[in-house]
């Protein structure tokens, strides 16, 4: 495999996309998609309160 600019431009990509995905999956916010505790109270889809 011969170090030319396509090559090091494919490998430059496949590297962004992997620490893309992998700060995706890491994220803070990917673990409070499936509580169910936060919206228990809520009514609407948008998680606003029912009124009383």
């Amino acid at each position: 495999m011969s170090i030319s600019p396509r090559n090091i431009q494919l490998i430059l990509f496949c590297i962004l996309f992997f620490l893309l995905a992998i700060d995706h999956l890491t994220s803070p916010t990917t673990k409070n998609l499936a509580a169910p505790a936060d919206g228990a109270d809520a009514c609407a889809p948008c998680g606003a309160p029912c009124p009383q």
